[in-house]
C-alpha cells in the first residue's frame, strides 16, 4: 500500500467474520483500489471464531485488514470503544478520506464517527433489511439470544435495530446497498436517504469459453461425472434464509425423473452440509461435499450445469442480492431459483 495514498477506514462489526459479507466489502475495497487509487484500513470486531478467512486480504493490494474477537457480557461496548480508538488514531492522517460503518452494533457510533470526521464523508453499509432479524432469528448468534428461543428478545432487537439505522442515517452521506428493492426500502422506512448500489460480485472474475471448457473437464474428471449427466451445484452458507434444504429437494426431484445427474455442494460447513443433504435424500447423488477457496470458486462451478438459489418470499429476501447469483452466471451456470 502506497503510503501517502488516500484511505477508508471501514468500521465493521460482525460483517467481516461471514462468507458472503466479507467477500462483498473485500471486494468493494478492491474495486476502490483499482479504479481510484484509495487505499483501505478495515477494522472488524465481532464474537465469531473463524478468524482465519483475514488471510485472504493478503490477496487485495492497497487492503489492511485488523481483526479482533471479543466475548462476553460487554462485548457490544468494548467493540465500539475498540473501533473509535482505530478512528480517533487515524483522525488526523490527511490521507483518511471518508469512514464506513458496518454491522449494527456500529450504527450507534456514527454521531461520534462524523463530528471527528467534520466534512470528510460517513457512508452506512447496509447490507440488508432489518427485518431478517425477526424473519430467521435463528441464524443470530448474538450472546445469550443464540440460545433463546422466545420472540420478545429478536422483536426487541428488531426495533433498537431500525432505531439505530434511522438515527445513523441523519449523520450519513450516503448508505452503500445491494440493490435497487434495498433502496427503495430504506426511502420508505427512513425518508430521504442518498444510496449508492454496490450489487454482491460486481467486480465478479469471468471464464471465457475456452476456460470454462477446460475447468468444466478438469472438475468433471475430479467428480467422475460423465460431460453429459447435469450436475446441480450449490455454493454458500447454510442458514435458513438460504432454503439449502429445498433447493437439494428440487434437485433430487430433477435427477429421478431425469433417471441421471449428480449434486455438488460447496460451503464452509461441509459436515453440517452432509446432514442437510442425508435428510434430503441426496444419497449417491452427491459427488462433492468440500470448502473452496474463493479464488477457486469459479473453476469450481464450471463443472456444474445449474446453480441452486432458491429463497422464501419476503422482506429479507426481497431486497437482498446473493453473492452466488454472479458467481453462478460468471461460471456459465443456469441460475435455479424461486419466483
Amino acid at each position: 500500500m502506497v503510503n501517502n495514498s488516500p484511505i477508508v477506514l471501514v468500521l465493521c462489526h460482525r460483517n467481516l467474520f461471514e462468507g458472503g459479507e466479507r467477500n462483498l466489502i473485500l471486494e468493494r475495497a478492491r474495486a476502490l483500489w483499482e479504479y481510484g487509487g484509495i487505499a483501505s484500513c478495515i477494522v472488524a470486531v465481532g464474537s465469531s471464531d473463524n478468524i482465519e478467512p483475514f488471510s485472504l486480504h493478503q490477496e487485495f493490494p492497497g487492503v489492511t485488514v485488523k481483526a479482533t474477537r471479543l466475548t462476553g457480557i460487554g462485548a457490544v461496548g468494548s467493540l465500539q470503544r475498540n473501533l473509535l480508538n482505530h478512528l480517533r488514531e487515524k483522525e488526523h492522517e490527511s490521507n483518511v478520506c471518508g469512514v464506513i460503518l458496518s454491522g449494527i452494533f456500529a450504527l450507534p457510533l456514527a454521531k461520534t464517527v462524523k463530528r471527528v470526521l467534520g466534512n470528510r464523508p460517513l457512508l452506512i453499509d447496509v447490507h440488508g433489511a432489518m427485518e431478517e432479524l425477526i424473519e430467521y432469528p435463528n441464524s443470530y448468534k448474538f450472546g445469550f439470544l443464540k440460545v433463546s428461543t422466545a420472540k420478545w428478545p429478536w422483536r426487541f432487537l428488531y426495533y433498537w435495530a431500525q432505531f439505530q439505522l434511522k438515527k445513523a442515517l441523519r449523520f450519513a452521506d450516503a448508505a452503500l446497498i445491494v440493490s435497487r428493492p434495498m433502496g427503495d426500502y430504506l426511502h420508505e422506512r427512513y425518508g430521504s436517504v442518498r444510496t449508492l448500489v454496490v450489487p454482491c460480485g460486481i467486480s465478479q472474475k469471468i471464464l471465457n469459453v475456452d476456460q470454462l471448457i477446460q475447468a468444466r473437464k478438469r472438475r468433471r474428471d475430479i467428480w467422475k461425472v460423465a460431460d453429459e449427466d447435469p450436475v446441480f451445484c450449490y455454493v454458500g452458507g447454510l442458514s435458513e434464509w438460504q432454503c439449502v434444504s429445498e433447493g437439494l429437494a428440487v434437485a433430487v426431484a430433477t435427477i429421478n425423473h431425469m433417471k441421471r445427474g449428480a449434486i455438488a455442494i460447496a460451503t464452509n460447513s461441509p459436515a453440517e452440509a452432509k446432514i442437510l443433504a442425508q435428510k434430503a435424500g441426496v444419497g449417491e447423488k452427491l459427488v462433492c461435499v468440500e470448502q473452496v477457496h474463493e479464488s477457486e470458486i469459479i473453476n469450481w462451478l464450471a463443472g456444474g450445469d445449474a446453480g441452486l438459489l432458491l429463497r422464501h418470499t419476503n422482506i429479507t429476501n426481497r431486497v437482498a442480492f446473493p453473492n452466488k447469483f454472479a458467481q453462478y452466471l460468471a461460471a456459465g451456470l443456469l441460475v435455479l431459483t424461486s419466483s
